[in-house]
């Protein structure tokens, strides 16, 4: 049977702070937030993990499609979609791509060639991916550094990941070639640290 005890999470008022937390990061690519609160109150014996969970709670309603890569997955996708009245769909189909699992080069790269770019006339149909990492800085203090350029930093912004293939950012610089279309990133620590990478972010790094 599926725990659901969530008394202390608040799905309005946790998820609204959520989501406002995520726009800031989409605005101002590179910089953290923290929703480390709120991710407290997250039963730890669910189905997925809590910070997966809270992710899904804030961007998931029945008019959105995901897919889910995590360890006891199967339950975890039914919970989700008990929880949220959301479903899931191939890669090449969904949404929202929630990655809570390590993956090697060769599955990033198969993921990445299917994935939802949107088109020309229509960007905004592309997919949104939602790594778990280990660790988020605003130093080069972690072991994937990048300097970050473009809309909503002022010359440049450092983020390092710890926990995260370099493999994302040479695939991510494939397919967000060709602006408008792309996808989006957004990064979570267990901890409920959080930043993002809109594809209009520039990214360097050394050795990518």
């Amino acid at each position: 049977m599926i725990n659901t005890n969530l008394s202390r999470f608040d799905e309005v008022r946790d998820t609204q702070m959520t989501y406002r937390q995520l726009l800031d990061c989409m605005a101002r690519p590179g910089k953290i937030n923290s929703v480390s609160l709120s991710i407290q109150k997250v039963d730890a014996n669910l189905p997925c993990s809590p910070r997966v969970f809270m992710m899904a709670a804030t961007l998931l309603d029945r008019e959105v499609t995901f897919h889910l890569i995590s360890p006891k997955k199967d339950e975890a996708v039914r919970f989700i979609e008990w929880r949220m009245r959301s479903r899931q769909e191939e890669i090449n189909q969904a949404d929202y791509l929630f990655i809570d699992l390590r993956i090697d080069p060769i599955q990033i790269d198969e993921m990445m060639d299917v994935i939802r770019v949107g088109t020309l006339q229509n960007p905004d149909q592309s997919a949104t991916l939602i790594l778990g990492v280990d660790d988020l800085s605003d130093h080069a203090d972690l072991p994937l550094a990048l300097r970050l350029r473009g809309p909503g930093i002022k010359e440049k912004k450092e983020l390092s990941i710890a926990g995260m293939d370099p493999e994302w950012v040479r695939k991510r610089r494939q397919i967000n070639k060709e602006y408008p279309t792309g996808c989006d990133f957004i990064f979570i620590t267990a901890t409920g640290k959080i930043a993002a990478l809109p594809r209009t972010t520039l990214v360097e790094s050394e050795g990518l």
